[in-house]
């Protein structure tokens, strides 16, 4: 497979085995950046270690959904035609949990829950605050149980990219007022 490229050896890897391989397309590639946020889904170059990441994407969502890489590919290509002209106009780049996003104009860009402007990291303090999920929802109703769990898994994921957000977002001491300086 050395003497063609790498879209043309995934088709013939995928005519071969269909439930191993997908074929990498630019709609798929584009489709894996706005649904992940992966800048590694971001480049006009595909490499041999990028078609290798992308297959063996492929086969955990094979193995999840029990459906071969050869539909997935074809899902992501559909999604990408679809949503092309909508989701990608207004900003929105999804990531690898459900109800996180991150949206052009919304924070500048930091994770923040699906349809709002809730960032991951009010649902983290929140919880280092020692408040529960449940009550962290009572706090904020516009919010899902599933989303704040949601969000608590993404830092679980990505811990230290929603610490640098808290620490961006952090009063510095000089604002604080002292009668609260220590509470």
């Amino acid at each position: 497979m050395k003497s063609v490229g790498i879209a043309t050896g995934s088709a013939f890897l995928t005519a071969w085995n269909p439930n191993e391989f997908g074929i990498i397309d630019r709609r798929c590639w584009n489709a894996l950046f706005n649904l992940t946020g992966s800048n590694t889904f971001n480049r006009g170059s595909r490499t041999e270690s990028e078609f290798l990441l992308y297959i063996n994407i492929l086969r955990r969502w094979r193995d999840i959904e029990d459906v071969s890489p050869r539909l997935i590919d074809k899902a992501l290509w559909q999604f990408d035609k679809e949503n092309s002209t909508t989701l990608y106009k207004e900003g929105i780049t999804f990531t690898d949990h459900q109800y996180i996003v991150r949206q052009e104009g919304i924070l500048n860009r930091e994770p923040t829950i699906k349809g709002t402007r809730t960032p991951v990291r009010a649902i983290v303090e929140n919880s280092w605050l020692g408040h529960t999920p449940e009550e962290i929802l009572n706090g904020l109703p516009h919010l899902s149980l599933e989303a704040i769990y949601d969000a608590l898994s993404y830092y679980d994921d990505h811990t230290k990219e929603i610490e640098e957000y808290i620490e961006l977002n952090r009063f510095s001491e000089h604002l604080i007022h002292p009668s609260v300086r220590n509470i």
